[in-house]
Order: C-alpha cells, then structure tokens, then sequence
C-alpha cells in the first residue's frame, strides 16, 4: 500500500517523510534532499542491544533505541524507522529529528554544532555548552525579549566566503519544567524525562525565524563553583578546540577517522566568529547576567574583532 508523503524544510535540506513531522515547516519545492520511510528493519539491527546501541560505518548509521525504534540513516540521503509496538510518536521524532538528523548532516559534509541559534534579525548567535550549562533557558530569555529561534539543538553550519550562515530548523524549542510556569507559554508534550525532571516541547512558531543567518557570535555556557558570574573571550587554539568539543555527536568524526576534518571546519568556523565564554555558578539564579553580558557583546560591535572583558 502506498503512503501518504509529506514534504518539508529542514537544516537548509528538503525533506520528504512517510511519517508526519508537523512541527517542520512545509516545503513546496520539488527535489528531495532527504527522503524519511517507514520500513521493517529487524536483519538491519541484527547485533544491536540496549548495551550497544548503535553501529556506524562511513555511509551508515544504525540505531536501535528499546520501546521506540530502529533507525537506519545512509549516505545523507535516506532515514528509515521501524516503530516499535506501541510505541509514542513523539519519543520517535525525539531521536528522528536529533541523532538521525545530526547523523545526515555528518554524512552531508555540512559542520552541525550543538546548541540553540537564536537572531535579533542581524546577528545570529549560538548559545552552546553541555547538557545542563543553561542553553534552552538562556535562548528563552532571549526570545521574551523579542529575539528569534533559529534551532534549538543542531545548528546546521555552511560556509561562504568570508561568512558561516546557520539554516532554520523548526519553531519548537525544548524547556524544563521549572523554566515554564512563569514564561507563560502553553505547552503539553513532554520531551524527556532526566534525573527526575521534566522537559517539555513548547510551540515557537511565533517567534520562528525561518531564514538562514550570518552566525557572529558563539557562546559557551560554563556552569562553575564560584560566586557571580565571570567571562572570558576564547582565542587561539583554545577556540578551536572548544569548537570541536561542541560539535553535534562529535564522537562520530573520532570513530569514522575524520577528525581532521573535523579541525578544518572548527578552523574555518573560528576565522569566522567570535568566541565568549561565560562561567555562571551553580545554583545561583544568573540568568539575567547572562543575558546581560551577551547583550553588550552584541552591542559592542560584531565588526571589531574582540570582546572587551569588563569583569
């Protein structure tokens, strides 16, 4: 039986899907990058466990995550998923849209850099760190100040000329639970569950910017024991290497042998932006801090080169 094909805007990449993704932003246009199908995967997975979850080759990324799917990504092309028995969609579209797509873009050659984009309609900035430095909290209290989401979790990164332009991803942007009852902001799908709490999906339609932008400015977000917040510009080889650490799934160049071009594109991404660090402490509400001091680098001037540390 045939089905029923969507068609989507993603990463700079159209795609078409078996599988509704109505949070994507629909595409008229004709020629597929991606191509997303329902299929039966079992001889695929053969070998995959819960211990061992994943299997990648140079073209090939398999993924098998117990009570929601297997994955199979190829060649940049094609994402295939067999849902498990009962399996809740938006579990599915969690890793579909993350790791899969993370996993495309690897094999696409296009540099994804882990973090939330988010523009006043001039300056792209990334906001990026580990899990926890406060990036989904930070863009949010951007985007109640009238700044834009350009992604949430995966910046697709191109280069041209003298420029490293971020695509849109989607209006939808993940927060926990504690961020939510004061932003005012409806929300009903839970995202994830970490470490007993709580991550909704919330709709950002409204405040979706669904162009690419010029990104000029990185932020790392450094969670730390001290007492206010400090800040630092990052230059040199440190640049580089904090911009290969918070690459997307960077393990994967490291086991594909592609760490060098791994370091060409942090290369090319360092000559192109500027690098501020912001360590916040711990337990300590900082955000507004935070937002100030990102604010006045903004400010300051994206053309002159440097960040001037009034800390």
């Amino acid at each position: 039986m045939k089905r029923m094909t969507y068609r989507y805007s993603v990463f700079g990449l159209t795609v078409t899907s078996e599988l509704a993704l109505p949070e994507l932003p629909s595409s008229e246009t004709t020629r597929s990058d991606v191509h997303i199908q329902l299929s039966d995967l079992q001889e695929k997975m053969n070998g995959l466990t819960a211990d061992h979850p994943y299997r990648l080759t140079e073209e090939t990324f398999s993924l098998y995550v117990p009570g929601v799917a297997h994955y199979f990504v190829a060649s940049g092309t094609t994402i295939e998923v067999d849902l498990a028995a009962g399996a809740e969609i938006e579990a599915v579209k969690l890793f579909l849209l993350g790791s899969c797509m993370g996993i495309i873009l690897h094999q696409r050659g296009i540099l994804p850099m882990h973090g939330s984009v988010i523009t006043n309609g001039e300056t792209g900035v990334l906001l990026t760190g580990h899990s926890g430095a406060g990036k989904s909290t930070t863009a949010h209290r951007f985007l109640a100040q009238g700044y834009h989401l350009v992604t949430d979790d995966v910046a697709a990164t191109r280069f041209k000329d003298d420029a490293a332009l971020v695509a849109p991803a989607y209006g939808h942007q993940k927060l926990w639970e504690d961020v939510l009852p004061s932003s005012g902001i409806g929300y009903t799908r839970v995202n994830r569950e970490v470490d007993g709490r709580t991550k909704y999906t919330v709709d950002r339609e409204q405040q979706f910017w669904n162009e690419s932008v010029r990104l000029r400015l990185i932020v790392e977000l450094v969670p730390a024991d001290i007492e206010y917040v400090q800040h630092e510009t990052v230059t040199g080889m440190d640049k580089v290497r904090t911009l290969m650490l918070h690459t997307y799934r960077n393990i994967y160049y490291k086991e594909l042998q592609k760490e060098a071009f791994q370091f060409e594109s942090a290369m090319a991404l360092a000559r192109r932006v500027r690098l501020l660090r912001i360590y916040r402490p711990q337990g300590i509400a900082s955000e507004q801090t935070v937002v100030e001091l990102i604010t006045a680098a903004i400010k300051e001037g994206i053309n002159d080169g440097n960040i001037k540390s009034k800390s």
